[in-house]
């Protein structure tokens, strides 16, 4: 919805090569809505006026929210390479207000120069107040599958857009003492700073630490308090920082908790206690608030399924011994093709001699799960069908050669429920 008045008065005389202008041209009363950032920038007033340097002089300003972010800048009446360069100064200006997020931003001095193919930007910006809830996407959002590449052109190849014109950043985020995150269960403040760098052909970096300490964050019914948390950034992608956390809560006379370290995507997860213990004892304190031998069927599925989501090391024996205990033949934790994000809990019980039922969840992709039933007609003929992403029926017919032990009578191998054949 833009809207302004906007006045000229110029008069250009001299020659092409040397062009004199004189006069001025200004916006006024202006505004517009800026629907991607859901801001809307009003009071905007913009003065550009020539100088004996042969320049346009820009001055102005603009309202957003509460803050009022000033413009002063030059562009030259010839190109000199610099087309425009203009420095942004403010407080508490709103650069962002969505239902999931609104960002408030301020500088003493952002520089913006705009070449002929290329902006660059740089300069420090202080984020005094921030709301920011993650896991708000729309849920029926298309996005990119896994296995797409975005790829530019060299330099000096013909471009695929003709209009296309490069990014340069190096901007320093310092965050104050109100910028707070929830979502996952998780609920902290982030203080800190990163130096964030943009450059063509390269993912955005990012160097700096932020702190998440003072936070808690809930799972699997219980909540933990943040003992320390850091998410440290070394000239790494912005999505993919190392983390330093733990977590803790207090059961009865146990204190337990939960290490990560490593990276975003790939954290290394340890349990801990004191007093010390088992780390499946740890587990049951963690998940439930009580010893693994007061647990009832229904919340070792859930200790088990809690091993694996957790990533931690030892999850495929926490799970064997979970499943003995509630008197299941398998229960595994197995992973797909595409690694532990494909993870899944496996459960299987001999319902008779002939009939195997195994049951398999995702523990990470919501509604993935999975049922095998398999029935064997003699030693070498078995039937089996199978229900989760894709249904299937199939007759299996072993033929087994070379040395070994003779086949036992009617134990099959324990199927992969998440495998195709």
């Amino acid at each position: 919805r833009p809207r302004g008045r906007l006045e000229a008065d110029l008069e250009v005389a001299g020659t092409v090569g040397e062009p004199r202008l004189e006069g001025s041209a200004r916006l006024t009363e202006a505004s517009a809505f800026v629907v991607p950032l859901g801001i809307t920038i009003e009071d905007v007033e913009l003065a550009a006026e020539p100088n004996a340097a042969g320049e346009l002089v820009l001055a102005g300003s603009l309202r957003s929210g509460d803050g009022i972010l000033t413009i002063r800048g030059r562009a030259p009446l010839e190109p000199r390479g610099t087309m425009v360069r203009v420095e942004l100064s403010g407080q508490n200006v709103v650069v962002m207000d969505l239902p999931d997020r609104r960002v408030l931003a301020s500088t003493d001095e952002l520089t913006v120069a705009w070449l002929a193919e290329r902006i660059e930007v740089f300069g420090d910006v202080r984020i005094p107040q921030a709301t920011i809830q993650l896991g708000t996407d729309d849920p029926d959002a298309v996005t990119p599958s896994r296995d797409v590449v975005f790829v530019r052109l060299p330099p000096g190849s013909e471009r695929a857009l003709q209009d296309e014109i490069d990014l340069y950043a190096r901007v320093r985020l310092l965050f104050g003492e109100e910028v707070r995150v929830s979502g996952f269960g998780l609920e902290t403040g982030v203080r800190g700073s990163l130096l964030v760098i943009e450059e063509p052909g390269r993912f955005t970096r990012a160097t700096g630490e932020l702190d998440l300490a003072g936070g808690t964050f809930a799972a699997y019914g219980a909540r933990l308090e943040l003992e320390r948390g850091r998410l440290v950034f070394a000239e790494s992608a912005v999505t993919r920082p190392a983390i330093d956390l733990r977590a803790f809560r207090r059961a009865r006379s146990v204190l337990v908790g939960v290490e990560a370290r490593g990276t975003l995507e790939q954290p290394r997860v340890t349990l801990w206690s004191e007093p010390p213990m088992p780390q499946a004892e740890q587990l049951s304190y963690l998940v439930l608030g009580r010893p693994l031998g007061e647990a009832s069927q229904q919340e070792g599925d859930l200790l088990t399924r809690a091993a694996g989501s957790l990533g931690l090391r030892g999850g495929r024996y926490l799970a064997e011994r979970l499943g003995s205990l509630f008197g299941l033949e398998e229960a595994r934790i197995e992973t797909g093709e595409g690694g532990f994000e494909e993870a899944s809990l496996v459960l299987g019980k001999f319902l008779s001699p002939r009939l195997y039922m195994a049951y398999g969840v995702g523990l990470f992709e919501e509604g993935a799960s999975s049922i095998l039933v398999r029935y064997l007609l003699s030693e070498k003929l078995t039937l089996e069908a199978l229900t989760g992403k894709s249904t299937r029926a199939d007759v299996l017919y072993v033929i087994e050669t070379g040395p070994g032990e003779p086949r036992p009578a009617l134990k099959p191998e324990l199927p992969e429920i998440g495998r195709d054949r």
